[in-house]
């Protein structure tokens, strides 16, 4: 993860780390649909270069949230 990312508190990196992986892309629908009724931000299905892909691609490799809070992506 890049350093100033969400998972390391954004631009300020002050406020912890507001992002998270989840490795379960095969439910990456149901996980991304739950995260944004619950607020998150942004949800999505990524490969291992953190590009966005569809949850059924066979590179997906986990399921990237960042809160709501985060003032990158």
């Amino acid at each position: 993860h890049a350093v100033n990312s969400c998972h390391y508190g954004g631009a300020t990196g002050s406020d912890g780390a507001l992002a998270i992986d989840f490795g379960n892309e095969k439910n990456g629908n149901v996980i991304i649909q739950s995260a944004l009724n619950c607020g998150a931000k942004s949800a999505r299905c990524e490969n291992a270069s953190g590009a966005t892909v569809a949850c059924s691609d066979s590179s997906a490799n986990h399921i990237h949230i960042s809160d709501r809070n985060c003032d990158r992506n």
